[in-house]
């Protein structure tokens, strides 16, 4: 397993400011199964990871998104955006017990 390390190449995570499905929650970010952050509405964060593939999962309550796979090869960066996934409307609730795994949706910028 990848660990996240100081200096090496960087995966940075933006999510986007609007929408108000979970505007107040921050999501966990997991970086090859461990904890690194929460990021809330409008924010990036960045962290310092060793060149190869890693896995970026994210996380609120008992929904998450999709794990994704980075490869980053040496002095190349990856960038990914976060926001909530599916429309925001009417049958959260429904779409929450179902599809846990797709309330956050990752995309390589």
């Amino acid at each position: 397993m990848n660990a996240v390390v100081r200096g090496g190449q960087r995966i940075l995570l933006s999510r986007a400011r609007g929408g108000w499905q979970d505007c107040l929650r921050a999501y966990v970010v997991f970086i090859d199964g461990r904890e690194v952050g929460r990021i809330r509405r409008g924010r990036q964060l960045e962290w310092a990871v060793e060149p190869g593939t890693h896995t970026v999962k994210l996380t609120v309550d008992w929904c998450s998104s999709e794990s994704a796979l980075v490869t980053l090869a040496p002095g190349v960066d990856a960038r990914i955006s976060c926001r909530p996934g599916g429309s925001g409307g009417r049958g959260n609730l429904g779409r929450a017990l179902a599809d846990t795994g797709q309330w956050i949706e990752l995309t390589r910028c």
